[in-house]
């Protein structure tokens, strides 16, 4: 019996490991759409995405707002999450 729980245990952990559950939460926890960091403001635009293989990929797009942008084009850093986590990793507390 004891093995039947051990192998149990084993399954759940290498699972855990390998794909651990996906971070839930609520829209509201990524804030303000409009906020400031560093005495400037920032808009927040979120986005779903339908990928060729059908899963749905919610996305934010954040920039300054036009009065505190230092050009029309700017640089543009692209960030991915980890395995299983979500936007709220990207946050900045």
């Amino acid at each position: 019996m004891e093995v039947n729980n051990t192998k149990i245990s084993y399954e759940t952990l290498w699972k855990f490991i390998i794909r651990p559950p996906r971070d839930q939460y609520e829209e509201e926890y990524l804030g303000n759409f409009l906020f400031t960091y560093h005495n400037k403001y920032y808009q927040r635009k979120d986005y779903e995405i339908l990928s060729s293989e059908g899963y749905l990929m919610k996305c934010s797009f954040i920039e300054p707002i036009e009065s505190c942008r230092p050009s029309i084009e700017m640089p543009v850093v692209l960030y991915l999450h980890g395995n299983s986590s979500s936007r709220i990793e990207g946050l900045i507390i």
